[in-house]
């Protein structure tokens, strides 16, 4: 279920190809300044947006709407439910009372996997390997079999029925109304048996297997195209939000800090919680943040630098040794500028870490510095060697 094609780059179309990247990188290596420095503010606003929704909030009950509490930030917990009955129209199954209806769809398909592997030549050349594997694999998406390498892997041309959800058209808390905003972030579900009589499931094609629906032959042995239905249901729940009251129902609450505040959690929770929960969420999404700016970094400057490195490769000794060297470069530049963006980032938002991170990135500056110019004093011979202690 493999085959493998043989392609040739010449050392002259190779060094064009890196210099296109190199093109991209810059691009991607300022973007991730951007995107560094405006993380640094939005967790700032963030936090301070936080930190006043938290003094200002109010718990209410759920049971009533008071009009006192009209546009004020509020608290409350209660059971989120409705009295609609969701119905797929397609299996004709139903759930009573069901905030949300989740059907999904899994089909029988081919997938092809490729790899690719580039071998250099002596002269800076290179040559690659590209390998397609093929298996067969449930999925939930269609996946076309037209794009394929081979041709005789061969998928329908598309599915009968797609996963969707259904979200009841009112959900109350208590006597207040949720928005579909609100009672998307309701997301808790299990699954719900799907019983069907003979009759219907010979209407339908299908048997039954595993709670679901299977429309192929035998679930034992799928066949290309077979398909399997199941169900989820999310069913009412105990849950807790912090908004705006406004009339029976809830909107976002704005704060000078700048963020528009909107809690909701599943579960009971006070006040105090679902800030420090909302707060600890920020602190993550900070850091993942700040990786994927420093790695946008990085990744830029490997592109920049490839071009150095490709055409290196007509020296296999000397392209290896770029390679690595530009490597590390890329890491200690990336790290230092990421780290100075950061703090100059913090000078706006927090001037004292400010001031001490870029303490800390001119360190690494320096030592990188250092380390260039130690390396062109080994390369020019004035390097002692080291005395003894």
């Amino acid at each position: 279920m493999a085959h493998s094609t043989l392609t040739y780059n010449s050392h002259g179309s190779r060094v064009a190809k890196a210099i296109g990247g190199a093109l991209v990188g810059v691009v991607i290596f300022f973007i991730s300044f951007i995107v560094l420095f405006w993380n640094e503010g939005r967790a700032v606003q963030t936090e301070k947006s936080l930190a006043e929704g938290s003094k200002a909030v109010v718990s209410v009950k759920a049971d009533k709407v008071e009009a006192g509490n009209e546009n004020k930030l509020v608290h409350l917990t209660g059971l989120a439910t409705t009295e609609e009955t969701l119905t797929d129209a397609d299996f004709k199954v139903s759930a009573p009372n069901a905030i949300k209806l989740v059907r999904t769809v899994e089909m029988y398909q081919w997938e092809e996997h490729k790899k690719e592997e580039e071998h250099k030549n002596s002269n800076g050349s290179s040559y690659t390997v590209t390998t397609y594997t093929y298996e067969k694999t449930w999925s939930p998406r269609h996946i076309d079999s037209e794009a394929f390498s081979e041709d005789w892997h061969e998928n329908p041309k598309s599915m009968k029925y797609e996963s969707k959800t259904q979200t009841a058209g009112k959900v109350t808390l208590g006597a207040f109304t949720l928005t579909p905003e609100q009672v998307e972030k309701l997301d808790t579900s299990a699954a719900l048996a799907v019983e069907k009589k003979p009759a219907e499931l010979k209407a339908l094609k299908a048997v039954s297997s595993e709670g679901g629906l299977y429309l192929g032959k035998n679930p034992g042995s799928p066949e290309v195209g077979d398909m399997r239905v199941s169900f989820k249901v999310v069913s009412p729940m105990q849950a807790s939000i912090v908004a705006q009251q406004k009339g029976s129902s809830f909107v976002p609450y704005q704060t000078s800090a700048g963020d528009a505040l909107l809690l909701v959690r599943e579960g009971t929770m006070d006040a105090a919680q679902m800030f420090d929960a909302a707060q600890a969420d920020n602190v993550t999404m900070t850091w993942v943040l700040r990786f994927l700016g420093w790695f946008m970094m990085f990744a830029g400057l490997g592109l920049v630098f490839r071009p150095v490195a490709v055409i290196g490769d007509r020296f296999a000794f000397l392209g290896t040794l770029a390679g690595a060297g530009l490597a590390l470069s890329a890491f200690l530049i990336a790290s230092t500028l990421s780290l100075f963006t950061i703090a100059v980032s913090w000078l706006f938002f927090r001037p004292v870490m400010g001031i001490l991170l870029l303490a800390v990135a001119g360190g690494l500056g320096f030592l990188y510095v250092k380390r260039v110019k130690k390396k062109k004093a080994e390369k020019a011979g004035l390097v002692p060697d080291a005395v003894p202690a």
